[in-house]
This record gives structure tokens, C-alpha cells and sequence, in this order.
């Protein structure tokens, strides 16, 4: 049996896509990495940044993950931005909101260069409000 410690995970990828607060339906916001040990633990998180003229509680995503080998990998990723009365679950002060959702621990496959699409999933011709969204990938430290 093992245990994970994520206090001392080490940063392996991280980048921000700018939207600068309207995104098409049919955008698809694109973030590559390269992933060279196959062995290594990673803990993938989703990154998005929203200001005050986004109006939902919640947001739903569709992604497509391409790995080195043309494999796809589809999913849709939803989660709740506030509570039930209005009142924001992101961090950050005024306009401006950041949110970190964890989405997946595992390892990689195969060696090679990663592609991570994303298209929002609202329903909205335009949807008001993203400023940013981003990937932040860490390598999970095992201590038995």
C-alpha cells in the first residue's frame, strides 16, 4: 500500500490560453506537451479564469486528448463555479475568478507529443465571461 503526497508534486507543464471574455461555440482552444517518461505519476488539473459577465453556476467542456500514437481520448468535463445561492467558488478578488479542477492521475502511454482540445459546451453561440483557460500537469511524488 502506498501513499500519495501531493504537497511536493513537481510542476511538468503548465499553460493559459487567452479568450479574452467571448468564445464561439465552434472554437476549439488548443494545448500541447511533450511527455517523455511513460513510468512517471502525473495529476492533471483544468485551469479557467471567468470575470464578472459570466452568468452560470456551472460549466461544461468537451475535450479531445490526441496522444503521439493519433489515439483520441473524449470527455466532457463539467463543474459547478458557485454554490446554490450565487456565491463564486473561485479564488480571486473583484472581477476577476480562478478555478482549479482536478481531472485525472495516471501516467501516459506513450512517448511523444500530447494535444488537448477544448471546446466550451454551454450551448452558446458566444459565450460571455472566459478570460482564460489552461492545463497544469504535475508529477506525482509516491511515498510508501
Amino acid at each position: 500500500m502506498f501513499l500519495i503526497s501531493s504537497c511536493h508534486n513537481k510542476l511538468y507543464f503548465q499553460e493559459h490560453v487567452e479568450i479574452n471574455g467571448l468564445w464561439h461555440k465552434d472554437s476549439v482552444k488548443q494545448l500541447s506537451f511533450n511527455v517523455s517518461n511513460t513510468e512517471q505519476l502525473y495529476e492533471m488539473s483544468f485551469l479557467l479564469e471567468t470575470n464578472s459577465n459570466y452568468s452560470y453556476r456551472n460549466i461544461h467542456f468537451f475535450t479531445v486528448v490526441v496522444g503521439s500514437d493519433s489515439v483520441s481520448i473524449l470527455d466532457t468535463i463539467s463543474f459547478s463555479l458557485a454554490d446554490l445561492r450565487g456565491k463564486s467558488l473561485g479564488k480571486g478578488r473583484g472581477n476577476l475568478k480562478r478555478y482549479k479542477v482536478p481531472l485525472t492521475m495516471g501516467s501516459f502511454p506513450k512517448r511523444g507529443k500530447y494535444y488537448f482540445n477544448i471546446k466550451q459546451g454551454m450551448r452558446e453561440v458566444f459565450l460571455n465571461g472566459i478570460t482564460s483557460l489552461g492545463l497544469s500537469i504535475k508529477e506525482v511524488n509516491e511515498q510508501k
